[in-house]
């Protein structure tokens, strides 16, 4: 009977052993799979933020070479811009020129014709107090003389006013011209105003981006050594 005990007593151990070592590499098991889980998710999250990230940055570098070549753009504009500023102010100096050459001209026609006036009535007043032929003839070759001048005159500023016309369509011309520069490059502006945004938003979020990747590997790093800690605990129980 006491060696039955014994033998019965030994099988229960050995059944005990078996069951612990048992329901020791099934938790191991589990364990080391739900590790292996963990991992094989971190690193889907790190490939995943690592590719937006990649995509992220390949936009602001692209953003950025946009935003520099917009700057070169309106450099080059502004530059334009006073070059025609130049013109401008030159093409006014050279009209008011044209007006006061104009008024000279204005003042000369009128003293001319004067003048004329003057020799007309003296003419009248000779032909109705009976002048000779002779006389008259020299008056009248004298008033023909001034009557070309006149014409002449009227000729020279007939041109001033289609060359003042001119200059006043080439000023309309230039301050259409300059309007529109303007305009573009308040366009200019305001897409770099609008890109620059983009920018600084894409790097708001690249940086969110980055603090929300280092606290998933701090989180997993955590938990990997929380789940060593747990298999020692476990193991040493064992």
């Amino acid at each position: 009977m006491t060696d039955g005990k014994r033998k019965r007593d030994r099988l229960k151990i050995e059944i005990n052993i078996i069951c612990i070592s048992l329901v020791y590499y099934f938790i191991s098991s589990q364990f080391f799979k739900i590790i292996n889980i963990i991992l094989i998710e971190a690193r889907k999250i790190k490939l995943r933020n690592e590719r937006i990230e990649f995509t992220l940055r390949s936009e602001e570098l692209a953003l950025a070479e946009e935003v520099t070549l917009l700057k070169v753009e309106i450099e080059s504009i502004s530059q334009q811009l006073e070059d025609v500023k130049e013109q401008i102010s030159q093409m006014k100096y050279q009209n008011t020129m044209i007006d006061i050459c104009s008024e000279s001209e204005k003042s000369k026609v009128e003293s001319h014709t004067i003048n004329i006036n003057n020799h007309k009535n003296a003419f009248d007043d000779l032909f109705k107090k009976g002048m000779q032929k002779k006389v008259k003839c020299t008056v009248a070759r004298h008033n023909l003389k001034y009557f070309k001048c006149v014409i002449e005159r009227e000729d020279l500023e007939f041109k001033h006013m289609e060359l003042k016309a001119k200059k006043a369509k080439n000023e309309e011309i230039e301050r259409q011209t300059y309007a529109k520069i303007l305009e573009e490059n308040e366009q200019k502006a305001k897409e770099a105003a609008t890109i620059e945004e983009e920018y600084e938003a894409l790097e708001r979020e690249c940086n969110i981006l980055r603090k929300r990747n280092k606290a998933i590997m701090l989180m997993l790093r955590r938990k990997l050594i929380e789940a060593e800690e747990t298999r020692r605990t476990l193991m040493k129980k064992n």
